[in-house]
């Protein structure tokens, strides 16, 4: 029996929000009358602890609008497994405050999307009227000692504003930052904002958190993800913490019940694997084609930079659905490092 150790949960792809980067393009009139039913998930947190899962990543859309979620997190907690809950912010019920509490000795994170140190910033991505009841929200976890992670997406329009982000991240009590890249998918590509990332540019960006890194702080971690190749080793030891990805291939329910790897890899017909309402996770993990092939790739496989690269033992790849988008394989380069191998940026010393 092969055992699966963590899942990504895709709880619903509807969103109160749309905002402008969203891989997933969730908003409000997402369809979602295909969703589980609270029947539904509770047999499918029965099936996660039967196959050894241990972790949850619950994600959407977001997970919090869906009116039975805080009776899930109690199933989930029951069970025994940890989780870590992406949202929004901008709702926060007094039930799932509740449960929150009551599960918090299993939750590994709660990551609250902030894209900017004000009004303005903020909701130039998210929308109108999203900052302050985002910031009251962080700030009713944290009077809980609830464990929140401030999540950035970092782009053209805020990379300027990264050391105020971290500032008010240790004024809301927040216990960690974590600055992402901007992925081009979904409405991200539709608002053209990948195109105003150039390597230049991103060079900056780990400068600057790196800096930011460096001042060690008493209550507050920062993390960053980013594939370590495409920073220099002068960089790379202030930062703290990188992020290369998931262990891939990860599992990932999605809201309907499907079987795939990821939110973004489900954009492929030939990535979902299957459907829990039809058949168990033990036999589509044990027994799918896609699957087994994906499992067995080693890191030597890998192709382009990444295949050369000194960290792709420990790194995998990074992303390896931005690969196959870009260069039709799962072996093919994470896109971002390629760019820079591309253009003479990609440290000599990191390459075999």
């Amino acid at each position: 029996m092969i055992i699966i150790e963590s899942a990504y949960w895709y709880l619903t792809f509807k969103c109160n929000l749309s905002c402008r980067h969203c891989l997933l393009n969730s908003s409000p009139s997402r369809d979602d009358t295909r969703d589980l039913t609270f029947e539904e998930k509770a047999r499918l947190i029965e099936e996660f602890k039967n196959v050894g899962i241990t972790s949850l990543r619950l994600t959407g859309g977001e997970p919090l609008f869906k009116q039975d979620t805080d009776l899930i997190l109690r199933m989930i907690y029951e069970n025994g497994i940890s989780y870590f809950l992406e949202t929004n912010g901008t709702i926060l019920s007094k039930k799932t405050l509740e449960s929150l509490i009551d599960t918090s000795d299993l939750i590994d994170n709660i990551c609250i999307s902030l894209d900017g140190p004000d009004k303005p910033s903020h909701e130039s991505i998210r929308g109108k009227n999203t900052f302050h009841v985002t910031l009251k929200n962080i700030e009713r976890l944290s009077s809980h000692g609830l464990p929140v992670q401030i999540s950035t997406t970092v782009h053209a329009g805020n990379y300027k504003r990264v050391k105020d982000i971290v500032n008010l991240a240790e004024h809301l009590s927040a216990k960690s930052v974590y600055f992402r890249f901007l992925s081009d998918w979904g409405r991200a590509k539709e608002n053209d904002m990948g195109s105003q990332m150039d390597v230049p540019l991103y060079i900056k960006i780990i400068r600057d958190i790196s800096a930011l890194s460096k001042k060690k702080r008493e209550n507050l971690s920062i993390y960053l993800g980013s594939p370590p190749g495409i920073i220099p080793n002068n960089i790379l030891v202030n930062i703290e913490k990188l992020c290369y990805g998931c262990d891939f291939p990860v599992i990932g329910v999605l809201p309907d019940g499907r079987i795939s790897f990821c939110g973004l890899a489900s954009y492929y017909t030939t990535m979902v694997l299957g459907n829990f309402r039809k058949e168990r996770i033990k036999d589509i993990w044990e027994n799918d084609d896609t699957v087994q092939r994906l499992r067995n790739f080693g890191s030597d496989d890998l192709e382009g930079v990444c295949g050369m690269c000194i960290f792709r033992h420990q790194c995998r790849g990074s992303c390896r659905i931005d690969a196959y988008a870009l260069f039709n394989s799962f072996l093919g380069p994470y896109p971002l490092c390629e760019k820079f191998y591309q253009e003479g940026k990609f440290p000599k010393s990191h390459l075999e």
